[in-house]
């Protein structure tokens, strides 16, 4: 063979060969792609505010033209003794006293008389109705809070009591820690008020925001005067500001009388789930301001 036969011999050799050495040789494993959870990457948005403490609805009376249904006496004396056994049970879920912390802005009072003497009641109501008009409490008394609670306490002071000396329970609203003073010192009735007493509502907006009335005492106010035939006059912070409402334990669903009188102003509006409600339906019971000296 000639010499440059030859060489282009050896030269295709290994072309001829690649196919059937290809074919003898495993195919690769294919490479996955990355793999992303989306649940991984997802963030939850975040948690809605809590709801404040105290309640902040005013009375509406634009809802009241019409009137709740009447009840017998007999219904009405169940509901405003439920109102109060409902109340008083609420504390055996609480923590015990040994987790109460101190209140903010407790003991931060310098205005206020170191000692008083003679009765406080009519001194807190006048203090009180001073303050009937004012829109943000903050820009009179800057230690208390803009709420009920920020009320009461600006109003008590006057007569050298604090109200949330004691302190909080974890979890707990203004309100219930106040009223925890109250049982204490066995200032809780149900009886005729007199001026500066303290009343106490329940439920007078969805604190725990589960559209049901669940969320024990959630209000607050001052007893400002009593008439003749047991409608109460008190003075409470609402949505508007410091302002005066009516209550009548003895008719609890009664807006008005068929002579135009209120009775009940509401204080809690109508939602999608639940009707608005009056004060007498919602009210617990007072503390006598005697006995929270």
């Amino acid at each position: 063979m000639p010499r440059t036969m030859r060489t282009l011999a050896l030269l295709t050799l290994p072309l001829l060969a690649a196919p059937a050495l290809a074919a003898s040789q495993p195919a690769p494993r294919p490479v996955p792609a990355p793999h992303f959870d989306v649940a991984q990457l997802w963030v939850p948005p975040p948690l809605p505010a809590p709801p404040p403490d105290t309640d902040t609805y005013a009375p509406q009376p634009e809802e009241a033209e019409e009137a709740p249904p009447t009840r017998s006496a007999r219904e009405q004396v169940a509901e405003a003794g439920e109102a109060f056994v409902f109340a008083l049970a609420a504390e055996v879920f609480l923590p015990p006293d040994s987790e109460v912390v101190p209140a903010a802005g407790a003991g931060a009072v310098q205005a206020r008389p170191a000692t008083f003497s003679g009765r406080p009641g009519p001194v807190i109501a006048r203090r009180a109705v001073k303050l009937v008009g004012v829109r943000n409490l903050r820009r009179v008394v800057r230690h208390v809070p803009d709420d009920c609670s920020g009320l009461v306490r600006a109003s008590y002071e006057s007569a050298g009591i604090d109200l949330v000396g004691g302190g909080f329970r974890p979890g707990e609203n203004a309100v219930t820690a106040i009223w925890r003073l109250a049982r204490r010192q066995g200032a809780l009735h149900r009886h005729t008020p007199h001026p500066g007493d303290l009343v106490f509502f329940r439920e007078t907006y969805d604190r725990n925001r589960d559209g049901r009335r669940n969320d024990g005492l959630t209000h607050i106010g001052v007893v400002e005067s009593v008439d003749p035939d047991g409608t109460v006059t008190f003075i409470h912070r609402a949505s508007k500001g410091v302002t005066r409402s009516k209550l009548n334990p003895r008719q609890p669903r009664t807006f008005r009388t068929p002579r135009g009188e209120t009775l009940n102003d509401y204080l809690r509006p109508a939602s999608k789930r639940l009707r608005a409600y009056l004060t007498g339906e919602l009210f617990v019971g007072y503390a006598a301001a005697d006995r929270l000296r």
